[in-house]
């Protein structure tokens, strides 16, 4: 059941915080009604799609699910877990979220009507069956009418409260005839008979929509999901956990295999977000954006217009034309801009070409949208060139894009202008001597969607600022519906943060030289140093010095190790006996229940190698260096 919560503030004037809240369980409308989760367990993170998963852990900051956790808890009889919290992107994103766990084929959501506009929207996109249920002459919920409509499909029922738009605020003997007898204040107190997950944000509260705060909680405190998923019939969205994949999910794996006795600090080689380090600090500019106290509202669905005006003016310094303020979407990241346009691009029968190896995230959404995937095979000895000749034999009518990413994430080479002539690209930072192209550029001749963000090259990943841009002179896009279906998508998706969209201008064009600058030698040292010294290592290979990007691959061998079987295992021991975090490339698919960990599928990525990420400093770099070598000296094969 969802609904939303009204409290009194300790001066009793009547404001409005409004949540929302799901009980995955047996309503007192239908007796026998049951509810959906992801899993088994409600506290996975599959139940967050991976646009919610900040680069560095799946749960954005702990202290900040902490702080939720304790201002939660005080209006019930029990004591929130910070690992109950999950932060989200605003209240759409949690409702995104929740809706698109619940989605299965054949199954239903009650929704009042009137109601809230997303709830609908969500389920539309998600092929979830919308059945409305008619409210009272003083807008409370028609009994009869919810048991009339609910039956053994029934995802959930969903009840707003205070009513969005009606401004109804139920009462306690409302509440007590659709849940029973127990008093409302609030619907986590039903947690023990009912499991609740709560939707809420800051939005209304403290009066800032615009900065994108959410969260999911769940209120299981006597684990009846676990006990009686079965007995409910559980059934999750089988494509939210194929596309569980994320970098930060096996860092996370990685992460809980150190040794709890080793004292020495542990460092990461595999993440490439090197915005906790000093040297790597950037503008200010938001600072002075929330001190200005004029973006926190709601933000235009597309993006703040200049902001999107700022993007434009700086894409167009590397290209033969000007690209319009009107051709720019601002979105959540990197993340949602590949996750808006791989939706747009998908539709029965559809294909994608990715790269392999390649950027799992494409992957991901590729299997969240059902569309398929046809890999393009990179050469190693050729500086990871695609192998051109594939292309033509795995591309047909049905193609609806293919992918290069230059610089490479996570080779770590720059594509030369004679190799962009069939794809269109996501770049950001060089290193070495090739220059890099924008893809634009061949927009004339193909259309081309850019996506792009402020995460590497201004080094703050975690602000969540990206870009989708269109390059079509031509207007393809347009007369295909790939701009209403991104605008579409807008509509229905959260907004990147207002605050962060009002500091772009200032980010953009104001950022000293000197800052591109010193990164770029930074980058350049630990590269090299990265290059030479695992030439020192007999088992490990890295096919060329890396030119861009964060990250290289390395060729590991495991024919001169001892009791390594696989590039995982190779990782998994490296963590627990160097604290030492390294990727393997060939990244897996990975489902937690209790009390084993289930690997159900391989995704894109060549077999025994390694990514190493170089975006860290100077010293750490070389601590790190030394435990690789130190390991895998230990593991030397003897004969």
């Amino acid at each position: 059941m969802l609904h939303s919560e009204t409290f009194l503030s300790s001066n009793h004037k009547a404001l409005f915080f409004p949540t929302a809240s799901i009980a995955y369980a047996h309503s007192h409308i239908s007796t026998d009604l049951p509810f959906s989760a992801n899993v088994s367990d409600p506290t996975s993170v599959h139940l967050i799609p991976s646009s919610l998963i900040d680069s560095s852990s799946k749960r954005t900051h702990h202290h900040n699910c902490y702080a939720i956790a304790e201002y939660l808890s005080q209006d019930l009889p029990y004591q929130l877990s910070p690992d109950d919290v999950y932060r989200t992107a605003g209240c759409t994103q949690a409702i995104e979220a929740v809706v698109s766990a619940l989605a299965r084929p054949g199954a239903n959501i009650l929704l009042p009507k009137p109601g809230y506009p997303q709830y609908v929207a969500r389920a539309a996109f998600d092929y979830l069956q919308v059945r409305h249920f008619d409210p009272e002459g003083d807008w409370e919920v028609d009994l009869s009418s919810g048991e009339a409509l609910a039956d053994d499909n029934t995802a959930a029922i969903v009840i707003i409260n205070p009513s969005n738009p009606c401004g109804y605020v139920f009462k306690v003997p409302a509440f007590e005839e659709v849940v029973g007898s127990n008093p409302f204040v609030p619907m986590e107190q039903f947690a023990s008979i009912l499991s609740v997950l709560t939707l809420g944000s800051s939005s209304e509260r403290w009066i800032v929509p615009g900065w994108r705060l959410g969260w999911i909680v769940t209120n299981d405190p006597n684990g009846i999901l676990k006990k009686l998923g079965e007995k409910w019939k559980f059934k999750g969205n089988k494509e939210l956990n194929a596309a569980s994949i994320s970098v930060a999910g096996v860092v996370e794996l990685l992460f809980q295999n150190i040794n709890a006795n080793d004292h020495r600090p542990t460092i990461v080689l595999g993440g490439g977000d090197p915005s906790r380090f000093p040297s790597y600090r950037t503008t200010s500019s938001v600072v002075d954006s929330v001190r200005s106290f004029s973006f926190n509202s709601y933000p235009p669905t597309v993006g703040l217009l200049p902001a999107r005006s700022a993007i434009a003016k700086h894409l167009s310094q590397d290209l033969p034309y000007q690209v319009s303020p009107d051709d720019v979407y601002i979105t959540a990241g990197c993340t949602q801009a590949i996750e808006i346009v791989i939706s747009a691009l998908a539709r029965p029968g559809a294909n994608i070409l990715l790269p392999r190896p390649g950027y799992p995230q494409y992957e991901a959404r590729a299997a969240f949208d059902r569309l398929e995937v046809r890999h393009l095979a990179l050469i190693p000895e050729r500086g990871w060139e695609v192998d051109l000749d594939s292309v033509e034999a795995l591309a047909d009518d049905n193609t609806a894009a293919i992918v290069i990413i230059s610089p490479s994430n996570p080779c770590g080479n720059v594509f030369k202008y004679q190799h962009f002539k069939k794809v269109y690209v996501l770049g950001h930072l060089v290193i070495g001597s090739n220059p890099f192209v924008p893809m634009g550029e061949f927009a004339s001749i193909v259309p081309v969607l850019t996506l792009g963000s402020i995460s590497k090259r201004w080094i703050v990943p975690g602000w969540r600022l990206g870009w989708i841009v269109t390059n079509d002179p031509n207007e393809i896009f347009k007369k295909t519906g790939i701009v209403e279906s991104i605008k579409n998508y807008l509509d229905i998706s959260t907004d990147p943060a207002t605050v962060i969209q009002g500091a772009v201008p200032q980010i953009l064009e104001k950022t000293n030289k000197d800052f591109f600058s010193n990164t770029i030698v930074m980058m350049r040292q630990t590269a090299d140093m990265l290059y030479d010294r695992v030439k020192e290592i007999p088992c490990l290979t890295c096919p060329q010095k890396p030119e861009g990007a964060m990250s290289v691959l390395i060729k590991l061998n495991l024919s001169l190790l001892e009791n390594i079987v696989s590039d995982m295992d190779f990782c998994l021991k490296l963590a627990k006996e160097e604290s030492l975090i390294i990727l393997p490339e060939k990244m897996l698919s990975f489902l937690y229940t209790e009390p084993v960990l289930m690997i159900v599928g391989v995704v894109v990525g060549l077999k025994n190698w390694l990514r190493v990420s170089f975006a860290v400093e100077l010293p750490n770099l070389e601590d790190g260096l030394e435990r690789l070598k130190a390991f895998c000296q230990r593991h030397a094969n003897k004969q």
